[in-house]
């Protein structure tokens, strides 16, 4: 069976993929899988918590992986791999989203899912189909995410599900906790602080970890 590559990804920046990806990376390690991931920020992200190593001996540390390893299925002994892509790289990317098991699209407002025939992300993602179906994989597993939207906007969430029937995505309710998350500006996160003794936990954080392993466990259902 090959190693599920999960890539995560949105039509423009800003929207919180580096922060998810490492977020997901951390719950993974935790959940007992071997991570590889592949982002502009991984050297640093790993850097900080090589230091809290030092003192949290229970963490794990994810791999490294370049662009070159995602596109030659260089993988190592990894179980799965992340790949964080920046929006301005979407076409560049187009053979690794054409290999992905998992395709996280992030989405913040209503402009960012009003995706009609001529919408360029759109067409990226109907050319990766097209290269899964021609390569004999069946599906792909897209999940839209809304991150960092108003979780009581009623109208936005109805907009995905009528565009989840129209487009073939499964949506996932909001990621409400914002703040908690940029923990990995420091190398770890919420996923990691029941394992490590010097890392402090709030109520934020425990509400975030369930929340986050939650989506860990929906990416796992196919549709």
């Amino acid at each position: 069976m090959s190693t599920p590559l999960i890539v995560i990804s949105s039509k423009r920046a800003e929207t919180g993929k580096t922060t998810l990806a490492f977020n997901l990376a951390a719950a993974l390690l935790k959940d007992g899988y071997t991570v590889g991931i592949h982002s502009e920020f991984t050297e640093i992200f790993l850097q900080k918590r090589q230091e809290l190593l030092k003192t949290n001996t229970g963490l794990k540390m994810p791999r490294q992986l370049t662009k070159k390893d995602l596109l030659s299925d260089n993988f190592g002994d990894c179980s799965v791999v992340i790949a964080d892509v920046p929006a301005s790289q979407n076409e560049a990317f187009i053979p690794v989203f054409s290999k992905a098991h998992t395709l996280i699209t992030l989405v913040q407002n209503r402009q960012d899912a009003d995706w009609r025939s001529d919408d360029s992300y759109l067409n990226l993602i109907w050319t990766a189909k097209k290269n899964q179906a021609a390569a004999g994989i069946r599906y792909l597993n897209w999940i839209v995410v809304r991150n960092m939207a108003d979780s009581a906007d009623e109208e936005f969430g109805q907009e995905l599900d009528k565009q989840s029937r129209r487009l073939g995505f499964r949506s996932r309710p909001v990621l409400e906790n914002r703040e908690v998350y940029t923990h990995i500006k420091e190398g770890f996160s919420v996923a990691d602080q029941l394992s490590c003794k010097t890392l402090q936990m709030s109520m934020a954080d425990v509400y975030a970890r369930r929340e986050l392993l939650i989506l860990a466990d929906f990416m796992w259902q196919h549709k």
